[in-house]
């Protein structure tokens, strides 16, 4: 399945308006990835194409940015194939910067090969701060998944081996 496909099905994809995006950058698109979120049947065969690369690697935790990734990695740690399903962890978002404050949740990234879950990549910026904090607390991210890289962000420029985009812009 396409994941722009699907986007463009959802009516997700606004062109030639103004819009300000998080990175505080100004661009004529828009990809509304909350809009695919209510339709469970799709985002399973989404989850599973962003999850497929990964299953053959050892995951232990998976996280994603509030909100879209959250959702992304919430769902991939409910449907994860084989034996052991990965941990779910989430940070707190304060503006701009990321915490992994709650419930443990520090603790449980130690020492453990982390795997990041994004909707959407413009700047990068989201992830690159996830992962310093996934870093900060031990853990190590083997790579990064993400819906659609509408940037031109790179494994290299994320700092990370992989990273799978299942869809550009």
């Amino acid at each position: 399945m396409e994941v722009l496909q699907a986007f463009e099905r959802a009516g997700a994809i606004l062109l030639d308006h103004h819009f300000v995006y998080n990175s505080g950058k100004h661009g004529p698109h828009y990809i509304d990835a909350d809009s695919l979120f209510p339709d469970t049947e799709l985002m399973n065969v989404i989850i599973d194409a962003m999850s497929e690369p990964w299953t053959h690697k050892t995951v232990e935790v998976v996280v994603g940015p509030p909100i879209g990734g959250l959702v992304l990695s919430t769902m991939a740690a409910a449907r994860w194939p084989g034996p052991r399903a990965p941990e779910l962890v989430w940070p707190t978002k304060d503006g701009k910067q990321f915490f992994f404050e709650r419930a443990g949740f520090a603790g449980r990234l130690t020492g453990k090969r982390v795997l990041i879950f994004e909707d959407l990549l413009n700047t990068g910026g989201s992830v690159e701060r996830v992962k310093e904090q996934v870093e900060r607390h031990g853990g190590v991210v083997i790579g990064v998944t993400v819906m659609c890289n509408r940037g031109k962000a790179t494994a290299e420029s994320l700092g990370v081996d992989c990273l799978e985009a299942h869809s550009t812009v």
